[in-house]
C-alpha cells in the first residue's frame, strides 16, 4: 500500500463528515447554517426554491432502530427545502416540513419509521372589590373554595404575565420559541387564565380556585394558532413539571394517531385534561376534546340554553357557561367574550378544586365526579348537553361522601 492511501483515506473521510455532519437531530444549528449557505452559494437554486409551493409540515414517529444519519440525509440533504425542526421525545418522534407526495413516500418507506402524521394547525376556541361573573356564581364554585393549591397549567396564547388579578404567575413554557417568555400578545390565554384563577385580592373579578398555582405553556402564536408539534412539546414539558390539570381551549375537526398517541400518555402521566368541544354548532366535537382521556366541554348562555355555536354529540361530557364570560385580558385589561373556550376553564377549575381537595385521585375519577355532580338542564335537547351543566359544590359533596 502506497503512502498515498491513507491520505486520500483521511480525506475522503473529511469530505464525508462535511457532507453528513455530526450533529444528529440538532435542527437549532445542523439544519438551518448547512441549507442556509448552500442556497447563499447557488442564486438560482434560490430562484427555484422561491417556486415552490407544496411544502407540507408532518411529524414522523419512529421506533428506536431508526439511523438518524439516514433520515436526516433523506429529508435534508436530498432534497432542497426538507427540514428537521425539532425533536418530539413524548412519542419518539420528529418534526419536520417535506416537499411533496414523493418525498413522503420516501420517508414512509424508510426502515424504523412507524407512521408520519399531518403536523396539524389547531385554532383556540373563542367568538369574541372582586366582581364574581355570572359563570362562576352559576356552577356554585364559590361554595367550593380551597386554599390548597393544585398545580394547573395553561396550554394557549400565553398570560398576561404582569395582571394584577392574575399575580403570582409561575414560570411556565414557550415551546414556541424557549428562549422567551410564555407573554400573551393575542389576549385569549389571559382571559382563560382569569376565569380559572383571577385571585380572590378585592379588586378586578375572581375566578373558579383564585388559590391555584398557575402555570402558562404558550404553544400558540399572537394569531391563535399552533402546530400539533407545539403541543405535544407543551404536554412533555407538563408531564416533566408535574402539573395537575391542563386546559386546552382549542380543536381541530379531525385528529389523528400522533395526537391521540401525545393524549393518551399524557392522560397515563396522571393529568386530567378539559377542552373546548368547538364552535362550530355541529354534531360532533372537536379533537382533543373527543378523545375519551379528555373532559369535553360545551357552553351555555345565562338562560341555560345551549349556545348556538357550540357543538355537541355522543362525545361531549358536560357543559359550562360560555356566552358574555367576563375576564382577565391582555395589558391588564377586563374583556368580555364567547365560546366554548370560555366554557372549558369552568370545568377546569373545578377539576383543580377536586385536587384541592382529593388529590389522590385519578383523571378518570375526577371525569366521573364531575358528570355525575353535573345538572340535566330541561332547556336542552338531552342529546346536545352530556351530563349537564356542571356544579362545583354538588361534585364536592359527592366526592366527600366517597372518599
Amino acid at each position: 500500500m502506497s503512502l498515498a492511501d491513507p491520505i486520500e483515506t483521511l480525506i475522503t473521510i473529511l469530505i464525508l463528515q462535511q457532507i453528513t455532519g455530526n450533529n444528529g437531530f440538532d435542527f437549532g444549528s445542523y439544519s438551518r447554517r448547512q441549507k442556509d449557505s448552500s442556497r447563499a452559494s447557488n442564486p438560482s437554486r434560490r430562484r427555484n426554491n422561491s417556486k415552490k409551493k407544496n411544502l407540507s409540515d408532518y411529524i414522523i414517529v419512529h421506533d428506536h432502530q431508526l439511523n438518524e444519519n439516514e433520515l436526516q440525509e433523506k429529508v435534508e440533504l436530498q432534497r432542497e427545502m426538507g427540514q428537521l425542526k425539532k425533536k418530539l421525545p413524548l412519542i419518539n418522534g420528529v418534526a419536520c416540513q417535506l416537499e411533496d407526495e414523493d418525498h413522503l413516500a420516501e420517508v414512509e418507506s424508510m426502515p424504523g419509521v412507524r407512521r408520519v402524521d399531518e403536523d396539524l394547525t389547531l385554532e383556540i376556541k373563542s367568538s369574541s372589590g372582586d366582581f364574581i361573573p355570572w359563570g362562576i356564581e352559576e356552577i356554585n364554585a364559590s361554595d367550593a373554595w380551597s386554599e390548597l393549591k393544585a398545580k394547573v397549567g395553561i396550554i394557549d396564547t400565553g398570560i398576561d404575565l404582569n395582571h394584577f388579578d392574575l399575580s403570582p404567575i409561575n414560570s411556565g413554557y414557550n415551546p414556541i420559541n424557549s428562549a422567551q417568555q410564555p407573554e400573551d400578545q393575542n389576549g385569549h390565554g389571559t382571559h382563560v387564565a382569569g376565569t380559572i384563577a383571577a385571585r380572590k385580592n378585592g379588586r378586578g373579578i375572581v375566578g373558579v380556585a383564585p388559590a391555584i398555582k398557575l402555570y402558562p405553556v404558550k404553544a400558540f402564536d399572537k394569531d391563535g394558532s399552533a402546530k400539533m408539534s407545539s403541543l405535544i412539546e407543551a404536554l412533555q414539558w407538563s408531564i416533566d413539571n408535574d402539573l395537575q390539570v391542563l386546559n386546552m381551549s382549542f380543536g381541530v375537526d379531525k385528529g389523528n394517531d400522533t395526537l391521540q398517541e401525545a393524549i393518551v400518555k399524557t392522560y397515563e402521566a396522571g393529568i386530567t385534561m378539559v377542552a373546548a368541544a368547538g364552535n362550530d354548532g355541529a354534531t360532533t366535537v372537536d379533537f382533543p376534546a373527543r378523545y375519551p382521556e379528555v373532559i369535553a366541554v360545551g357552553a351555555v348562555n345565562e338562560d341555560k340554553k345551549l349556545a348556538d355555536f357550540s357543538n355537541y354529540g355522543s362525545n361531549l361530557d358536560v357543559l359550562a357557561p360560555g356566552v358574555d364570560v367576563q375576564s382577565t385580558w391582555k395589558n391588564g385589561q377586563f374583556n368580555k367574550l364567547d365560546g366554548t373556550s370560555m366554557a372549558a376553564p369552568h370545568v377546569t377549575g373545578i377539576t383543580a378544586l377536586i385536587l384541592g381537595k382529593f388529590d389522590n385521585l385519578t383523571p378518570a375519577k375526577i371525569k366521573e365526579a364531575i358528570k355525575e355532580g353535573a345538572v340535566l338542564l330541561d332547556s336542552i335537547d338531552s342529546a346536545k348537553q352530556g351530563s349537564g351543566l356542571v356544579n362545583a359544590a354538588e361534585t364536592i359533596e359527592i366526592l366527600k361522601k366517597q372518599n
